[in-house]
C-alpha cells in the first residue's frame, strides 16, 4: 500500500518507474536526493515521510519473517510438513 502511494504521488509529478516492488528503489532513491529538483518541497517532505513508514514496515516485517523461521526450526511438526512435496498437496 505504501509503494502505492508512493507511484501515485510521484506520478502526479509525472515520475513514473516500472512496476515491481523492486522498482520503488528508484522511486527513494529520487526522493531520499536532496538535490533532485522534480518534486515540490512540500511534496518532498510528504513522500519522506512515506519512505520512512515504507523502512519501518520493511524492518517489522523481516524481523517477524526471523522470528518465524526460528520457530520453524525448532518445531519437528512444521519441518515435516516443509517435506511434503507440493504436488501432494
Amino acid at each position: 500500500m505504501l509503494i502505492n502511494a508512493l507511484r501515485g504521488h510521484c506520478g502526479e509529478f509525472g515520475i513514473v518507474v516500472a512496476q515491481g516492488a523492486s522498482k520503488v528503489a528508484e522511486l527513494i532513491g529520487m526522493i531520499e536526493d536532496r538535490e533532485d529538483e522534480r518534486l515540490p518541497a512540500q511534496a518532498h517532505e510528504a513522500l519522506v515521510s512515506l519512505v520512512g513508514q515504507l523502512r519501518t514496515a520493511q524492518a517489522q516485517i523481516a524481523g517477524l519473517e526471523k522470528k518465524l523461521m526460528a520457530w520453524h526450526r525448532a518445531n519437528e511438526a512444521s519441518r515435516q510438513l516443509e517435506t511434503i512435496p507440493a504436488s501432494a498437496l
